[in-house]
């Protein structure tokens, strides 16, 4: 069943020839799509849950962007439209998925057909909103803010090209896209951000799915599944312990900012020294001396947000130690899960 008319908005090539324009003219291009009354309607609508009005607005805008770009398909101000109708069509192929079982049995099949037509249509969209994101990266004439929103965009690209990949069960492509996204969002928002905290989370979650048995291949240009081995499964199944570790570490973080305290503060850390002089303090309540496992360091960062009044600020760090402090505390972690 697909849900949404897109026999006049064919799925785009993917880029292989060099646009004409000059690369700061491409980034115009770009964010003029991105600022446009009829894109800021059309992620209204989606916001909404009116996934067929949004639809229908972006395979207008795609019509007529083409025409103003001599049906240039890799032109840059399309990729925003390819990747809110990807994103929009990967929406609607989750709801449909949902509704399939309430179906009767001999539309079933059908359903699922169209299931899997749109979902290639989505990665398709996606797939080249990512290349013509990363050319306009590549190109070097975007910096500052502008840089960012694209590294950011990017990004978000990622989290979906991931997002369908989980959906087709392929959870080791998931992961790479996944891992792509946490990069660049660390390098744009630091380690105590909700997306940030997000990814890990997402992280997280298909490294569980691989660990509960199998994944998706490709080999030799046939689809299969093979079983993952026991050895395969217990990795997975630490690194899903390291990323929702690293996901309280975010959020923790976030917490320590909005109670007026550093991020860094000594709980996330495993901090052991009492730098407090205070005697009513109860130090040892609040950071234990052994935070070797993510259990204690995760009840440690509770503690710490619970105890951590308004007035009362940690002693703090640089922002610059900040990402190396929890990278080390993540190191330590992985190596008491090998042991």
């Amino acid at each position: 069943m697909v849900l949404v008319d897109k026999t006049n908005t064919p799925a785009p090539s993917n880029p292989t020839t060099k646009m004409a324009t000059s690369s700061a003219v491409q980034a115009a291009h770009y964010f003029s799509t991105q600022t446009s009354e009829t894109f800021v309607s059309a992620k209204a609508l989606l916001a909404a849950n009116d996934m067929e009005g949004c639809m229908s607005l972006v395979e207008g805008m795609i019509k007529s962007t083409l025409e103003a770009h001599q049906n240039d398909e890799l032109a840059p101000a399309l990729g925003p439209l390819y990747y809110l109708y990807g994103t929009t069509l990967l929406y609607t192929v989750e709801d449909s998925t949902d509704a399939i079982e309430s179906m009767n049995p001999e539309d079933q099949e059908e359903a699922r057909t169209g299931i899997e037509e749109d979902k290639e249509i989505a990665w398709q969209n996606l797939d080249t909103a990512r290349n013509l994101v990363e050319k306009i990266i590549a190109e070097g004439k975007a910096d500052g803010e502008m840089a960012k929103s694209l590294n950011l965009d990017l990004a978000m690209i990622h989290v979906r090209l991931a997002d369908c990949s989980k959906n087709n069960g392929r959870f080791r492509d998931a992961l790479a896209d996944y891992a792509t996204a946490l990069q660049l969002r660390l390098a744009c928002l630091g380690p105590f951000s909700q997306k940030v905290a997000d990814t890990r989370y997402s992280l997280a979650g298909a490294c569980t799915s691989l660990a509960a048995g199998e994944e998706e291949l490709t080999v030799d240009g046939v689809e299969e599944t093979r079983p993952l081995s026991t050895e395969e499964k217990d990795r997975y199944k630490k690194e899903s312990v390291g990323h929702y570790f690293d996901c309280g570490v975010s959020f923790a973080g976030m917490a320590a900012d909005q109670a007026g305290s550093d991020p860094t503060f000594k709980a996330v850390l495993g901090d052991d020294d009492d730098d407090d002089d205070d005697d009513d303090d109860d130090d040892d309540d609040v950071k234990p001396k052994t935070l070797n496992t993510p259990a204690a360091k995760l009840k440690a960062i509770r503690d710490a947000i619970k105890q951590m009044p308004l007035f009362k600020a940690y002693p703090a760090k640089p922002a610059a130690d900040a990402a190396e402090d929890v990278k080390a505390a993540w190191d330590e972690e992985k190596r008491n899960l090998e042991r």
